[in-house]
This record gives structure tokens, sequence and C-alpha cells, in this order.
């Protein structure tokens, strides 16, 4: 299991960004390597260095490096992987050196790697790493089939709220058209029986029921531009202030926008939903691209997401910090760069 990363350990430590790192000596010699767990499966590192007490990977700074963090009395080192290879010879071609590749892959989906960790099913199999619950499972088997149904009647209309698509497919007319879009599937695609059809509709289902979840995560952008527009309304005779508030509703909108273009790319998908049916694997991988993306995305706003959820629309000593910090990680996020070379931006 992976270890979460504890959030007051990780505000707190205090970081040092190293060219070179001597061998902690001390350290090692006491260090016991743990050769429990398969390379395969988990991140069982062979070198000492792996068995230093409380040591851990993560991203460190503004551009998000991947580095192997150890104890050095009361700091905590963050050496960056390749300069970890160098000074502790770790082999290029060793296993250790494939798991510092899989660590710089699995910190995409993991907040923190430490070593024994088991590997991200993302990078093992490719399904997801991280739970959703049954509400997400029912919304994505609804869309499906309501998508069967526009399929079948050859008509498409706005996709229903959930309560009111469940109600549809529970009535004897949605279980009707449910069955008969199956059947008709058995007869284009020549599968064996309705079963087939079925089993392939879950098992995309299993897939799009994390773009539900991170669908219903991605509304949390939504309630910042509430509170955003609530601060510009009470403080808009604060032309500085309100100026601030403005800057930092266009760069929200602008990361909504980037979020929402990864969901309409897979409703695209699911649209087509004969070749969906025709070609599970495909669509499976569509849709895991989508799912990836757009986790890693919204990842970088956990701890906003909490924050804004509690705040105050009230100008205080907190809520300019908060700012501060919003502003800065929606620049280096989402602000758009000029190209002086080429007059363009990117």
């Amino acid at each position: 299991m992976h270890r979460p990363m504890d959030p007051q350990t990780a505000s707190t430590e205090p970081l040092i960004e190293v060219e070179t790192t001597p061998q902690p000596e001390g350290i090692i010699a006491t260090a016991v390597v743990d050769n429990e767990h398969d390379a395969s499966t988990h991140f069982a590192f062979k070198h000492r260095i792996f068995s230093i007490e409380h040591c851990r990977f993560a991203l460190n700074g503004k551009h998000k490096m991947p580095c192997f963090y150890i104890p050095m009395g009361e700091l905590m080192v963050a050496i960056e992987l390749a300069k970890l290879q160098q000074e502790f010879n770790i082999p290029a071609d060793s296993v250790d050196a494939a798991l510092l590749l899989k660590v710089q892959k699995g910190l995409n989906y993991v907040p923190e790697i430490r070593p024994g960790d088991s590997i991200p099913r993302e990078i093992l199999d490719g399904s997801a790493s991280w739970s959703v619950e049954e509400h997400h499972k029912e919304a994505a088997l609804a869309r499906l089939q309501m998508e069967l149904i526009f399929w079948l009647n050859g008509m498409r209309e706005d996709m229903p709220p959930l309560q009111m698509m469940k109600n549809m497919q529970n009535s004897s007319k949605g279980r009707g058209e449910i069955r008969d879009a199956h059947a008709k599937m058995v007869q284009l695609l020549r599968l064996d029986d309705m079963k087939v059809s079925r089993d392939r509709l879950a098992q995309v289902a299993r897939e799009t029921t994390y773009i539900e979840a991170l669908r219903e995560r991605s509304l949390k952008l939504g309630d910042i531009l509430q509170k955003l527009a609530s601060f510009y309304t009470s403080f808009k005779k604060e032309a500085a202030f309100a100026a601030e508030v403005s800057r930092m509703q266009e760069l929200t909108r602008r990361a909504a926008k980037q979020v929402n273009e990864r969901f309409v790319k897979c409703d695209s998908v699911l649209k087509e939903i004969l070749k969906v049916m025709n070609d599970v694997p495909l669509a499976v991988t569509a849709i895991r691209q989508v799912r990836d993306e757009t986790h890693l995305d919204l990842k970088k706003w956990d701890d906003y997401f909490a924050r804004w959820a509690d705040i105050k629309i009230e100008r205080n000593e907190v809520n300019e910090k908060l700012f501060r910090n919003f502003y800065r990680f929606l620049a280096e996020n989402y602000m758009e760069q000029q190209s002086w070379g080429s007059g363009k931006k990117k």
C-alpha cells in the first residue's frame, strides 16, 4: 500500500537542493536492506541508501522535480534522481536504475513513494490506483446505457441528470430499450449472445467510473470561481485588489476549460458507442489517457480545494497569504507565455 504524505511534515521539512552528497556512512552502516518484495510489483531497491529510515521520493519545487529525500540531522535533504544514481554508483542496467525510472512515472499518480511501496497500478497494468465511490459507478453505467438508448433511437439529446437517467432506465420502457440495444449490438457485431454485449459495456463502465469521479471533483473549480466572484463583488471598489481577483478568475477559468476539454474528448469517444463496443481495448486506452491527464492536473489543486472550501469572504492576513500563494500557483501553471522570437503565445 502507498503511504500518504503527511501534509504537516511536507510543509515544515527544511529542503536542501544539493549538487553532490557524501554517503552518510554512519546511517548506512546500520541499515538493513529489505528483500521481502518483488521488484516487478514493488519498489524493492537493493542499494543500502534506500534502507535509511524515513527516506522517500517526492516532487520538489515549482518545477516538480522528482527527488529522493533523506534525513540529515534536523534537515531533510532533497537529491535529484540523476545525481542520486551518479553519486551512489547505481549502474544504469541495474534493477535499482529501472525502479528509479518507475519512481519518476509513479509520482504522477501518488504524492510520495517510499522504498518497499507497491508500484502504482497505472504503471503495472494501466488500471487506476485510486478509489471511487458507488455513485460514480452508477453514473458511469447510467451514462453508457443512455448512449445505448440514443444509438438505438437514432436521436441524441442532452445527457440527463443522474437520477433522471436512473428513473428512465429502471422503467419498463427504458429496460426494454437497453435490452433491444444489446440485441442489436449482438446482430451487428456478430457476438455470441447478449451476455457478451453486456460484459463489454460493463468493462467500459469500469473505466469511465474514474472519469465520473474526476468530473465530480472538477466541480470544485467552479466553487472556487464562485468564491472569487463573491470577493470581486464585495471589494470591487478597491481597484488594486479587484484587479488581482479578476486575474485569478481568468486563470482559474482557463484551468477549468482545460479540464472540461478533456471530458469533452472522452464523451466524444463514448458517443460512438458502436465503435466502442466493437473495439473495447482501443476505447479503454483513450479513456485511460483522459483519466491520467485529468487526475494529474487536478492533483495539483488538492491543497487549494481544501483551503477555498473553508474561506470566508473577508480581507484578513490569512486570506491575503492565500491569495499570494494561489496567484503564484495559477501563474506557474496556467499563465500563457510569450515567445519573443516568434511573436506567438505558447
